[in-house]
């Protein structure tokens, strides 16, 4: 079984009837298969319509131009929250004072160095 999640994308049950389906297809005949399905990101989902629907290319040669495709599509709305790292620090323009502090380092958590 392949995993179904790529870059922040949840392609679910759609993945494997692409991996199924016959190619070369039509964007017309992706869309009216394929366009009410959901891949769902950090932004929420968007359905196959809203995403390959735009798109000038008139035929797909295999599930990979469509998978990509939609990667593509779909783009900042699967990254979930913009410059975030796990690795401590604050992240560039978020305030970090949850208690009301001024900043000055009084009685806002900050330590004094020695």
């Amino acid at each position: 079984m392949s995993d179904n999640r790529d870059m922040g994308i949840e392609f679910g049950a759609l993945q494997e009837d692409l991996e199924n389906e016959s190619y070369p297809i039509s964007k017309e005949e992706l869309l009216e298969k394929y366009g009410d399905r959901t891949v769902e990101h950090s932004g929420g989902e968007s359905t196959v319509e809203e995403v390959i629907g735009p798109l000038g290319r008139e035929e797909f040669e295999g599930q990979d131009q469509i998978h990509q495709s939609i990667l593509n599509m779909v783009g900042d709305d699967a990254e979930g929250r913009k410059e975030y790292s796990d690795r401590g620090g604050s992240v560039a323009g978020e305030n970090r004072d949850t208690d009301g502090g001024d900043g000055d380092g009084e009685g806002d958590g900050s330590q004094e160095s020695l």
